[in-house]
């Protein structure tokens, strides 16, 4: 018997609930994984309205701005009409721009790519700063696993928002508060890319 498993002190009981308390949360988040592949070969397939990704309004205005327009993100036809050009096809309804300028230097870089690699390579960047993020918080598979049970993170992984980013900077925010508050103060700027939470 090693040393490690001599000087173990932990209740079996305390094991079994830690493995099942894992378990669970696992299958929770691949539920919620299983959950968001559905909705998008659904919404997507279907080409409707509502195959429209919310993120089809960020690259917009991520493109906008890399073409010298910024300002055009807040015309609804002129950003309504570089949505189309990127989904390929005509929808119903609109995908407005509401959120502030600075936000679009962000984008920018996405709206070099075409709408769906840019979706996909947003929600993979945002998602793993997430991830981190929680790791940090909470180190290891459970950490991980409630991550991604969490309900919300099924619609992020559909439509793309901003939700991957957001849960980032306040987690890291609160992470930093104590000892670096210059930081945890910038952080928390960040915020005001969505300006009601800030």
């Amino acid at each position: 018997m090693s040393s490690s498993a001599a000087t173990d002190t932990t209740d079996p009981g305390d094991r079994a609930t830690d493995a099942r308390a894992l378990a669970l949360v696992w299958a929770l988040a691949a539920v919620n994984v299983g959950l968001a592949a559905v909705l998008v070969w659904s919404a997507y397939a279907a080409r409707g309205a509502a195959g429209t990704p919310d993120f089809m309004a960020f690259w917009a205005a991520g493109r906008l701005t890399l073409e010298g327009s910024p300002a055009l993100a807040y015309d609804w036809e002129a950003h309504r009409a570089v949505e189309t050009a990127g989904l390929g096809r005509d929808w119903e309804g609109w995908m407005l721009w509401r959120y502030p300028p600075w936000y679009q230097l962000v984008l920018a870089p996405f709206g070099a790519l075409p709408l769906w690699p840019a979706m996909a390579a947003w929600v993979g960047l945002t998602l793993a700063l997430y991830l981190r993020t929680c790791w940090l918080i909470l180190p290891g598979a459970l950490g991980l696993g409630a991550a991604l049970a969490a309900a919300p993170a099924a619609i992020m992984l559909v439509n793309g928002q901003g939700g991957f980013l957001l849960a980032a900077l306040l987690g890291l925010g609160l992470l930093a508060l104590e000892r670096r508050p210059a930081r945890a103060g910038l952080l928390f700027a960040g915020l005001a890319l969505k300006p009601h939470l800030a």
